[in-house]
């Protein structure tokens, strides 16, 4: 599952996305992650290897969750699916501005 912990969005602000694998106790760092936007997938992180280090980090979480951290929101982060992939599982998040906080469950 994918979810966004945080209330608002700001612009300039940050969030952090936090993808949960189920069905494992914790995470497997030789098994593939990777985080991707929008209709054409543009890659963001693969293996904690970050496309822009300006913008983007990822982090391995105690158990069963890997994170990303979205630095300096502007309208382009914003009304945009993101996914994260652990090895052939994957789930998606539509993240909206102006919403409140979301959860989802998808896998």
């Amino acid at each position: 599952s994918l979810k966004m912990d945080i209330e608002t969005i700001s612009f300039g602000d940050y969030i952090v996305l936090t993808c949960t694998v189920h069905g494992i106790q914790t995470i497997n760092t030789t098994t593939t992650r990777q985080w991707s936007m929008g209709d054409d997938d543009k890659l963001l992180c693969y293996n904690g290897r970050i496309n822009n280090l300006r913008k983007y980090k990822e982090k391995v979480l105690p158990g069963n969750e890997f994170s990303l951290t979205v630095f300096n929101i502007t309208k382009s982060d914003l009304n945009v699916v993101y996914q994260c992939r652990y090895g052939f599982d994957a789930a998606s998040k539509l993240i909206e501005a102006d919403k409140p906080k979301l959860f989802c469950d998808i896998i």
